[in-house]
């Protein structure tokens, strides 16, 4: 499915933080945490989003201003880039793109395009369209400098193309009508009528 056309523009929520326009996700962990290489479980994903928009031009100016609250105007020299070449993977969707991995310890708020909430890996998962809240912060562990974004939250814009190659199930087969097992009553009987 293609990109969402809709007029979103990234902005900033306070000095370090950014609202962005929409992206696509991948290796979605919001649900439930994940234990990352430390053995600490958090919540995390890959945003990902095109090179030169203003979602590129608001997380460089968040991550500028992290790293100036940490070091001033000595800001060091090798500090780690939060804001990665995706052509440097050769994952689904990466191509071409450029790409954060916000965590958190706290689970994200997720919200749908209603601002209802999300509770269902179903409708968060990897490929689909969002856009995200994260807040950029500087860190200095045992000589290892950098700048890394925080997951706030989500909302899920819509179906993308599952980056595992994989189609969805709806988008595989047709509704099947048998009369010797049909439909349960209720809700899909006008679909099964619609069928014959």
């Amino acid at each position: 499915m293609q990109k969402p056309q809709l007029t979103l523009v990234a902005k900033a929520v306070g000095d370090t933080g950014v609202l962005t326009n929409s992206g696509q996700i991948a290796f979605a962990a919001v649900i439930d945490p994940k234990e990352n290489l430390n053995g600490e479980m958090k919540f995390s994903c890959v945003f990902l989003f095109e090179k030169g928009s203003d979602t590129h031009n608001e997380l460089k100016r968040a991550a500028t201003a992290a790293a100036k609250a940490k070091w001033g105007d000595k800001i060091p020299a090798d500090l780690r880039n939060p804001i990665r070449d995706g052509s440097e993977k050769e994952y689904e969707g990466f191509a071409g793109m450029l790409y954060i991995s916000p965590t958190a310890k706290k689970k994200p708020g997720i919200v749908d395009q209603r601002n209802k909430p999300v509770t269902s890996d179903d409708v968060i998962y990897s490929g689909c369209w969002v856009r995200v809240h994260v807040n950029a912060f500087a860190y200095d562990q045992k000589g290892n400098k950098g700048v890394s974004f925080g997951l706030e939250n989500i909302q899920v814009l819509g179906d993308g193309d599952p980056f595992s190659g994989r189609k969805r199930a709806d988008q595989v087969f047709q509704p099947v009508v048998d009369a010797g097992n049909p439909f349960p009553k209720g809700e899909d009987e006008d679909e099964a009528a619609s069928l014959f």
